[in-house]
């Protein structure tokens, strides 16, 4: 193989993985009327809370990478549903702080096993030393991107 289509064929495996990750995803979760993207959202905002953190919608920019048109499009979403609350920040009340409602912290142990069953799903029959590969060759990958 080329470099050419060494490199096209690493482009179409991560396609193809993330694509079929992201709808076995959505699929176990469509039980509680989430994507993916918005389940991923509430465990960031409950796991920084429990850690004393507040969470405000630049902290999901960042952290997801994506724009602030797409996080307020997940945010309202998930507020409708009774999962998250945003409130005025004390210190500046143009900042929203982000809260897990005990609708959606009673929602967290359920669709985080959907997550860890999605991460055993795709590294099954991996070694923990090739897991453990991959972990690092991931990593270089994205510190390339940077």
């Amino acid at each position: 193989m080329s470099s050419n289509e060494h490199q096209n064929e690493v482009q179409r495996l991560f396609r193809s993985i993330a694509i079929r990750a992201k709808k076995y995803m959505d699929r176990r979760l469509a039980q509680y009327e989430l994507t993916h993207q918005q389940g991923h959202i509430i465990g960031f905002i409950y796991g920084e809370t429990k850690k004393g953190k507040t969470v405000c919608q630049h902290d999901l920019q960042e952290r997801f990478e994506v724009t602030g048109a797409s996080v307020t499009s997940l945010l309202q979403g998930l507020e409708r549903k009774g999962y998250i609350l945003r409130r005025a920040s004390e210190s500046d009340a143009r900042v929203k702080e982000l809260i897990v409602t005990e609708k959606g912290q009673a929602l967290i142990s359920q669709f985080s096993t959907v997550f860890d069953n999605a991460e055993e799903w795709l590294l099954q029959g991996f070694s923990e030393e090739e897991r453990m590969i991959l972990i690092s060759l991931l990593r270089r990958m994205l510190k390339n991107m940077k």
